[in-house]
C-alpha cells in the first residue's frame, strides 16, 4: 500500500520515537460498472527517527497489524470533548 507522511512529532516521545501520521490514497474500484474512489485511511507508527514530511512509501500491510485505541479531542468551538479511534500500525 502507498502512504505519505503528512505529520512528523517535532520531538521524540519518552520512549525515544517520533509519531508519525501516514495516509493512504484513496483506492479506485468499479461497483456495478460505476468508477468509485474510496476515502484515504489515516495510520500512526511510533519510529526511533523521524521520516521527510510528505515523503512517499510502500508498505507491506502483511508485516503491520493494526490496532486502534481512543484518543480525546477537545471540539475548537465549544470545548467539549469527543472520542475519536486511531489506527496504530505495529510491526508483526
Amino acid at each position: 500500500m502507498k502512504v505519505t507522511v503528512s505529520k512528523v512529532s517535532a520531538t521524540a516521545s519518552k520512549n525515544g520515537n517520533f509519531i508519525h501520521t501516514v495516509k493512504t490514497e484513496g483506492k479506485k474500484v468499479s461497483v456495478l460498472g460505476i468508477e468509485k474512489t474510496s476515502g484515504a485511511l489515516t495510520y500512526f507508527i511510533a519510529l526511533p527517527s523521524a521520516a521527510p514530511l510528505n515523503s512517499q512509501h510502500e508498505l507491506d500491510m502483511d508485516q503491520f497489524s493494526v490496532t486502534e485505541r481512543p484518543y480525546e479531542v477537545a471540539d475548537r468551538e465549544t470545548g467539549e470533548l469527543t472520542t475519536i479511534m486511531l489506527k496504530w500500525l505495529h510491526i508483526k
